[in-house]
């Protein structure tokens, strides 16, 4: 089924993660007498099994109304509530599978092939529409449209899981830096900017003169973090940018409005309802 694509959950042991965290490579600078060794704490196969079939339980009873959950969330279409239990049971199934065949085959020793809820928005969406389009044909019998969606969910899924495979084999993902920059810089320009053609937009004064405060910011910041090995310097460099551009706006005499209008900062958006009429 198409819950199964959007991730696996891959739970650390807490005694793996201690062990390792000061194995490797660290900026950060810790003295060999603050590095407590952990001792291997040999066990029997017997405690193994039973420690396996505890975390088992444990997983089952917190995962079993997951994705019971998931079906109502997937199939909310009215349509589909006659055929709620099989689809519940469908679900269950391929959370199983999936489950099953990532832990078997998963690089991980440790992981768990939980499935996640990051794309049951798109897949409720791709099934409400796939009722409103074929119930359009009243000849249509309810077994086909039930038929076409599961056949296109899981399609969907197939397809969402081997572009993840070839975005990890082709190493896509070492150059989001890049998209990271590029949306920065669109920011700070307030200009949109979709792919490398719209850089040039980038080119004008108007667009570098917003742009450079904001590169040197992030200097500042990365030479602040590299040279002092301090939990706060991230936090109170932040609060001092931001003190420091309220300072200017008093001492400039310059009002939000003033600045808004030259592109410093966005304008308000409009309020749908005020935070207390949220709760009414």
């Amino acid at each position: 089924m198409a819950t199964n694509s959007m991730g696996s959950v891959c739970n650390t042991p807490r005694d793996h993660t201690r062990a390792t965290r000061f194995s490797s490579h660290s900026l950060i600078a810790v003295e060999s007498s603050a590095v407590y060794p952990v001792d291997a704490v040999e066990t029997s196969a017997s405690e193994n099994a039973v420690k396996s079939v505890m975390y088992g339980l444990i997983n089952a009873i917190l995962v079993i109304p997951v994705f019971m959950s998931f079906t109502a969330i997937i199939f909310s279409d009215p349509f589909f509530q006659p055929y709620m239990p099989a689809l519940v049971k469908l679900v269950g199934f391929s959370c199983a599978v999936h489950q099953t065949i990532f832990t078997l085959k998963s690089s991980l020793p440790f992981a768990i092939g939980q499935v996640q809820d990051a794309g049951l928005i798109f897949l409720s969406a791709m099934s409400s529409s796939i009722v409103t389009i074929l119930t359009a044909d009243k000849d249509l019998p309810p077994n086909a449209v039930i038929a076409t969606t599961l056949v296109t969910l899981s399609s969907a899924t197939m397809l969402m899981g081997l572009a993840l495979i070839l975005t990890g084999h082709v190493r896509y993902l070492s150059y989001i830096g890049f998209f990271c920059l590029e949306a920065g810089m669109g920011l700070m320009a307030g200009v949109e900017i979709k792919n490398i053609t719209d850089w040039w937009k980038l080119g004008n004064v108007d667009a570098l003169v917003h742009i450079f405060p904001g590169v040197l910011c992030g200097l500042v910041l990365f030479i602040l973090s590299s040279k002092v090995q301090h939990f706060l310097v991230l936090p109170v460099c932040l609060t001092v940018l931001l003190l420091s551009f309220y300072a200017f706006l008093l001492v400039s005499g310059f009002s939000f409005d003033d600045v808004r209008r030259t592109g410093w900062v966005s304008f308000a958006p409009a309020a749908v309802s005020s935070p207390l009429q949220v709760f009414d």
